[in-house]
């Protein structure tokens, strides 16, 4: 499957259905951990400010806004929001139920959970389970 296939589907999946940067980076991230085989080319996320990240995630986002199929949005404070539109609801669903019904459950539970977390929450948790994703954070967990 195309990687922005991928992240649509995953755009689709979760019951809060407005990823901020964060969550698209580590939901795309979990899903490329969890189902590698999913993708017919794999993203290459290495450890950045906030963990792991692809500049690629963003450029299939643009793909997919170009087709009508996501809306990108500025919120106040120069941070972007990722969220499907009617007709890429349409088309993300089909591409989960086409997909094996075990993938399509781990993209729905994974999306579900990560947009869920904030911002803090969310990132000190990759690095507990990733802490090679930490290498070159810029972020200072508060205990």
């Amino acid at each position: 499957m195309k990687r922005a296939d991928v992240l649509l589907a995953a755009l689709t999946a979760p019951d809060r259905k407005v990823f901020y940067p964060v969550h698209l980076q580590k939901t795309l991230f979990l899903i490329d951990y969890k189902l590698p085989r999913l993708f017919e080319h794999r993203y290459d996320f290495q450890p950045y400010d906030y963990g792991p990240f692809d500049r690629i995630v963003y450029s299939d986002a643009e793909v997919l806004r170009r087709a009508g199929l996501i809306e990108i949005t500025e919120v106040p404070g120069d941070v972007r929001t990722y969220r499907a539109t009617p007709k890429g609801i349409e088309v993300g669903q089909k591409l989960l139920v086409a997909m094996p019904a075990k993938s399509a459950d781990t993209i729905r539970q994974i999306s579900n959970l990560v947009t869920r977390l904030g911002f803090k929450e969310l990132v000190a948790a990759i690095y507990r389970s990733f802490p090679e994703m930490k290498v070159n954070s810029v972020f200072k967990e508060h205990a």
